[in-house]
């Protein structure tokens, strides 16, 4: 449940920022590193919680994703998901609006 507060801004960043003809080939690049790696986590947490203790391996990965979301921050942007090309906000139904104009 926890990992779904960092997917709900990431793919939607996604889509917003991607060309929309590759945004197929970046979400499957996004989907193997990111998925493709849980095995390879899987094989060496063994060897951790071996070396260090569960403990410690539990603290310092659950250190490592905090980290990674408190540096995520210092993004500039990543606090509002705004458009930067775009000057002002359309508001609720600007965008809508300004389709049907043209």
């Amino acid at each position: 449940m926890g990992v779904e507060i960092f997917n709900i801004p990431w793919f939607t960043a996604i889509q917003r920022e991607v060309p929309k003809d590759k945004i197929g080939r970046i979400s499957a690049l996004d989907f193997l590193v990111s998925y493709g790696m849980s095995p390879l986590a899987l094989a060496i947490l063994p060897f951790f919680i071996q070396s260090f203790g569960q403990m410690s391996v539990l603290l310092i990965c659950g250190g490592l994703t905090i980290t990674s979301a408190l540096l995520a921050l210092l993004v500039p942007g990543a606090w509002y998901m705004r458009d930067p090309r775009r000057e002002q906000p359309l508001g609720k139904w600007g965008e809508v609006n300004s389709c049907l104009r043209k």
